[in-house]
């Protein structure tokens, strides 16, 4: 009877907040009947507790070969379009090959699919969402967000639609909107009980503070958020908070505090099996080592992140890679940066610099510019970025500051006294 149990309710299972809870069920009903675990519904089931828990590469090898995408006409039921959507999820993050556009164009199709529920398709159009914000398809943005037909300005709004409206807002639309949903989901989320949910809320509400709230909010939503994985016991989920801890106290100078949470961070990564969608915490440490000048330990996390990124990484990841080659190589006092190579950064720089956080690459552009004895255009560009193209509401980066400042004086120093 408890195998019977355990398998009529699969569907509640997988949603149910504590994803350890779930498998630990299935594991012990497979104790029992092992011959169950073969069957697709529990297979489905275990991948996607293990995509609510942040094992992105186990969900996928829960079944092999499921990168093949269905037609979208053959995703006829609910239930079918919540284990391909699985299967789109736990592929943009984990997979090294997949094509990242695909998999948005089609979560973006299930989210207009008029057979599905409106939960699927919210589901479908979330998906579709974060990953049109990290390859920068604006126009699936927008049209995904205008399908759902969400009036962000209403008062009476549903949670899954205030999650949409969040991740839309925050990167392409209205900042004061963004900051409006962030402040009721992080006020839900402190009356919701320990959940997965709970944990995206806060961190979906800290990413949006830093580019339309305040340096305390940020760090209030992904504290929240780093306790919640941790009593989930999903170090995996930990990761993610941990790392935007780590980076906004690194980018305000508070050097004890950063000093914290890079030592947590690293005693997550450790255990980790999952190098592409774990490779944010090599490139953090590159980032860091830049920062304190150390060219050795910038070299292997460049390197360990080079490893790891995918085939055809999305525009935000390929954007950072390229400023953490420029800011390695800016360490060899001889090297004299290509036009080749600049073209290719500044094409990178324009594409992004708008929309996720650049005081890295704008910094390390303008020292590269700088070594070109081009320092006037260096100090445009740092103008420039800080009033027409940032985006994030955060203090500039402490390197940006000091950079802004060295080249100013430069500038100064080189032109002709009256």
């Amino acid at each position: 009877k408890y195998c019977e149990f355990v398998t009529s309710h699969l569907s509640l299972l997988s949603t149910c907040g504590s994803p350890t809870l779930g498998l630990a069920l299935i594991n012990y009903m497979a104790e029992r009947r092992p011959d169950l675990l073969v069957a697709e519904r529990v297979s489905s089931a275990q991948s996607r507790l293990r995509l609510e828990a942040g094992e992105y590469s186990q969900s996928l090898r829960q079944r092999p070969g499921a990168i093949t995408l269905p037609a979208i006409e053959s995703v006829e039921t609910d239930e079918a379009a919540d284990d391909v959507l699985s299967i789109v999820d736990s592929a943009y993050r984990a997979d090294d090959l997949v094509d990242r556009d695909l998999l948005a164009k089609f979560a973006f199709q299930l989210s207009v699919a008029p057979k599905l529920k409106q939960s699927t398709r919210h589901r479908a159009a979330e998906i579709a969402l974060v990953i049109a914000s990290n390859t920068g398809d604006v126009q699936l943005a927008e049209a995904c967000f205008s399908a759902t037909k969400i009036d962000s300005s209403s008062n009476i709004i549903g949670e899954s639609s205030q999650r949409i409206g969040l991740i839309y807002h925050t990167m392409f639309g209205d900042r004061e909107v963004a900051y409006q949903l962030a402040s009721i989901l992080a006020q839900h989320a402190e009356q919701k009980d320990v959940s997965t949910q709970r944990y995206h809320d806060f961190c979906r509400a800290g990413y949006a503070f830093r580019f339309c709230g305040s340096f305390s909010e940020v760090v209030y939503a992904f504290e929240r958020g780093f306790t919640t994985a941790q009593l989930l016991n999903l170090p995996r989920l930990a990761q993610y908070p941990a790392w935007q801890l780590a980076a906004v106290y690194t980018d305000a100078g508070m050097i004890p505090e950063a000093q914290q949470w890079n030592e947590k961070l690293l005693a997550l990564f450790k255990s980790d099996d999952d190098g592409v969608s774990s490779n944010f915490i090599p490139a953090h440490f590159c980032r860091v080592a830049i920062a304190t000048g150390d060219a050795a330990q910038a070299k292997r996390y460049w390197d360990d992140y080079s490893r790891t990124l995918p085939r055809s990484p999305v525009a935000v990841a390929l954007a950072y890679w390229t400023a953490l080659d420029i800011g390695v190589r800016l360490f060899d006092k001889s090297w004299v940066p290509e036009s080749e190579l600049l073209d290719v950064a500044w094409e990178r720089y324009q594409s992004t610099c708008s929309r996720a956080p650049s005081d890295l690459f704008t910094c390390v552009l303008a020292r590269a510019l700088a070594r070109l004895s081009r320092v006037d255009e260096a100090c445009a560009l740092i103008d420039g970025y800080i009033t027409t193209r940032r985006r994030e509401a955060l203090p500039l980066s402490i390197e940006l500051r000091q950079c802004q400042e060295s080249l100013r004086a430069q500038s100064m120093s080189a032109k002709p006294k009256s």
